[in-house]
């Protein structure tokens, strides 16, 4: 493979660019070649299938996404690339893919470069082949050269997967990306109303939809500050992401007779569908919503059922336009974690969030984090397909 530049990577692959070819050796017999997609690979890539062969396998499934375009995922992320796999010995067929996305975070305080590894692709037929050494190859010389160019500060690299996942497993452990957070994808059915929290006496309850995107940005800033991981800017997410910020819902507590406001909960609703089609078990397709930036600060006595009166509300408003499933994935050290599943059935799912650590001062720092139990914020953009079972109680019932 070539050396990959700073300047390479900060280019929107999807537009024509030269197709310089990335030569591996080892162990692939010249066999295959890495290099930049470009559009005439889309029909080759967008079918193979996203599913985990384990989880295919699962009898507990209800839904499963599969991308609309598999383009649009790392499209959210303005600074990405997609590389793609030939077989040299089958007329260049294009036979797998992944992808890699950077972005300028926050973490403790201070701005660092994290890149996200994902969406590694490989044709069922080609899946004994080793092509994903391939994909390994590219990051770890992005890597090696990071770490050469950033001595004092390199960047991270995060990658995610369940947890059942051997492969996902090996692959970054072949990286030294190794599991540091767990992750949970929680979700349910919108097929009922939800009755309402009863609220103290002496609070009023007002719940808008927020229209302004500066408003919104700064009360993301304010509610995440101690988060890790967050956007430098949230622009990144309500700007260059803006057709998929459906709905900002905020909700205020006061109390009776003045204008004190004493909690302030929020949920934004990501629309799925742009990305990607959830289809049942019956090939039937089904609306889905991820739920985005949730949080409820305040008195610590109103946090709580501030956040379950805006869920359920949120709930009912998304029973009215439609929509059949709602999900959300957290970090498990978040404060708003044990609200969700909102209506049990479906079982969730625990993932590993994977990093690279370069130097020992970060390392200290994530050890820090974990101790004091700082959570993560949870970027919608990473999100790729979502799978859908059964509690396994109810499968095993079937």
């Amino acid at each position: 493979m070539i050396n990959t530049t700073l300047s390479k990577l900060k280019t929107v692959i999807a537009s024509v660019q030269p197709q310089v070819k990335d030569v591996v050796k080892e162990g692939l017999k010249n066999r295959f070649f890495l290099r930049n997609y470009s559009t005439d690979d889309y029909e080759a890539i967008k079918d193979i299938p996203r599913v985990p062969v384990f989880l295919e396998k699962d009898e507990g499934v209800i839904a499963v996404s599969h991308p609309i375009d598999f383009t649009y995922r790392p499209k959210l992320t303005k600074d990405h690339i997609i590389k793609v796999v030939e077989d040299t010995q089958n007329e260049g067929a294009v036979v797998g893919s992944f992808c890699m996305s950077q972005k300028n975070v926050k973490v403790f305080g201070k701005e660092k470069k994290l890149y996200y590894v994902f969406d590694y692709s490989v044709r069922k037929d080609y899946r004994d082949q080793k092509i994903t050494t391939l994909f390994n190859n590219h990051v770890e010389k992005t890597m090696k050269q990071e770490v050469l160019d950033n001595p004092e500060c390199p960047p991270f690299f995060y990658a995610s997967g369940t947890k059942d996942n051997i492969a996902t497993k090996k692959r970054m452990s072949d990286l030294g990306i190794v599991p540091f957070c767990t992750q949970v994808q929680s979700g349910w059915k919108v097929d009922t109303k939800i009755d309402l929290p009863a609220l103290p006496s002496d609070i009023e309850v007002q719940v808008r939809v927020e229209e302004s995107v500066e408003k919104i940005n700064k009360s993301w800033t304010n509610a995440f500050k101690d988060y890790n991981f967050t956007p430098m800017d949230f622009s990144d997410i309500l700007d260059h992401c803006k057709q998929y910020c459906k709905k900002t819902y905020v909700l205020q507590f006061t109390k009776k007779g003045s204008n004190e406001v004493v909690v302030e909960s929020s949920i934004t609703i990501w629309n799925q569908d742009l990305l990607y089609t959830l289809k049942d078990s019956n090939g039937k397709v089904s609306p889905h919503r991820q739920l985005i930036c949730c949080y409820s600060v305040g008195e610590e006595q109103y946090k709580d059922l501030a956040f379950q009166y805006l869920l359920k509300k949120v709930h009912n408003e998304q029973l009215k336009e439609g929509i059949d499933y709602l999900f959300i994935g957290l970090p498990e050290t978040d404060p708003l974690i044990h609200h969700f599943p909102l209506i049990p059935g479906i079982r969730s799912l625990q993932f590993n969030g994977y990093l690279n650590v370069n130097n020992p001062k970060d390392q200290e720092l994530l050890k820090e984090a974990e101790e004091k139990k700082i959570p993560m914020w949870n970027d919608p953009r990473d999100f790729g397909s979502l799978f859908l079972y059964k509690e396994k109680n109810e499968a095993q019932s079937l």
